[in-house]
């Protein structure tokens, strides 16, 4: 019994006529084509689409030229579902190409640095593909680099909206709430990422900031161990650690996560930053010619600021170098006449060089702006 006479009787119909008894075949060059079912009527029938027809279709071939079957095929689908469409799926695939293309001649840019380059790039790939999220959070990316910050979160936004359940892309996003201060929807985008992802130390961290902000060391404290708990070694995170300790006056753990933090460098390789706070810590807990040592470190890193030359000579004054000391206070002073701890510090090492305006007190704590 041939497939055909297994169908049950029904009405067959067609888009354009209606007929009782099966279609008629198709003939083109050699291939003989009969759909065997089309659609049976029913309540709720809709019209099929192209592959619905094709997987009702079997093909009866006289011959066996497959290129002709091939050609068939592709008619019977264009007649189906119609040219237009057909066509239109052709068009957005290849944009689609094109698009990440584009897209990933983006990211090359960004990684050379060259950020007016990959801004261009990333532009006309999101034309190409608008609903591609990637796409989308690397041009927001390149925005935030060219200080576009309203621009870096229109596009951060759509990008969460195409991919919701992406908890990177949120975490971002809480990032250019933070920087903008808009510690709200900072703390609700990051709430949103830990709800996708408990164990994201990304997430911990940005939640850690926002409670520092707002002025609850303690909590803020807490999320950051957290988060390193799911990233022991990230350094950024080890860093901030460190530099909540000793602004909460705890020098010893500051010191202890500052120091395992060098210790992931090769020699000679700490950044200032990690040699600067190390040395602050050493001089809180009186250790006063490691201080000095460990700032000296700092100071050659590039061309100093006068904040760190000051903290230097400070640290050599109590370690007992009066000499040295003298020489960076007047080295800071020259490069900062403002700078008034210096003219503090330069006060007390020359009772002479005080003038009536100039009164000796404490040291000021250090302001981390002045390090860059």
């Amino acid at each position: 019994m041939s497939r055909l006479a297994r169908c049950p009787p029904t009405i067959w119909l067609h888009p354009s006529r209606k007929q009782r008894g099966p279609p008629p075949r198709v003939r083109i060059g050699m291939v003989a084509i009969r759909p065997v079912c089309y659609y049976q009527r029913t309540q709720t029938a809709k019209e099929p689409t192209g592959q619905a027809l094709l997987d009702a279709m079997t093909l009866q071939v006289r011959g066996s030229s497959r290129p002709l079957i091939a050609f068939a095929l592709a008619l019977i689908l264009l007649w189906a579902s119609g040219c237009r469409s057909f066509l239109a799926s052709t068009i957005t695939g290849e944009e689609e190409v094109v698009g990440r293309q584009l897209a990933n001649q983006g990211v090359e840019a960004m990684e050379r640095r060259e950020w007016e380059r990959a801004e261009g790039l990333l532009e006309r790939a999101v034309q190409a593909c608008p609903d591609d999220a990637d796409t989308r959070r690397y041009l927001a990316d390149v925005y935030w680099r060219r200080d576009e910050p309203q621009k870096a979160m229109q596009q951060m936004q759509t990008a969460v909206k195409l991919d919701p359940d992406n908890p990177w892309l949120h975490a971002r996003l809480a990032y250019f709430y933070l920087e903008q201060g808009q510690l709200a929807l900072a703390w609700s985008s990051v709430q949103v990422t830990l709800d996708l992802d408990p164990e994201s130390a990304e997430a911990w961290a940005m939640r850690a900031r926002i409670l520092d902000r707002r002025g609850y060391p303690d909590r803020a404290l807490a999320d950051y161990h957290r988060a390193l708990g799911y990233a022991q070694e990230d350094r950024q995170i080890l860093l901030e650690t460190a530099e909540l300790y000793r602004r909460m006056d705890r020098p010893g753990p500051a010191l202890a996560m500052l120091q395992n933090l060098s210790d992931s460098y090769n020699p000679g390789e700490e950044p200032r930053e990690v040699l600067y706070l190390m040395g602050l810590a050493q001089m809180a807990l009186d250790r006063h010619a490691d201080g000095a040592k460990t700032l000296q470190f700092a100071a050659d890193r590039g061309p100093p600021s006068a904040e760190i030359l000051y903290r230097l000579a400070h640290a050599q004054w109590l370690a007992g170098h009066a000499g040295e000391a003298r020489m960076n206070a007047a080295r800071a002073g020259n490069l900062d006449p403002t700078h008034k701890p210096t003219q503090q510090l330069l006060a007390v090492m020359n009772p002479a060089y005080a003038s009536p305006a100039v009164t000796v007190v404490r040291p000021l704590p250090p302001d981390a702006a002045t390090l860059q």
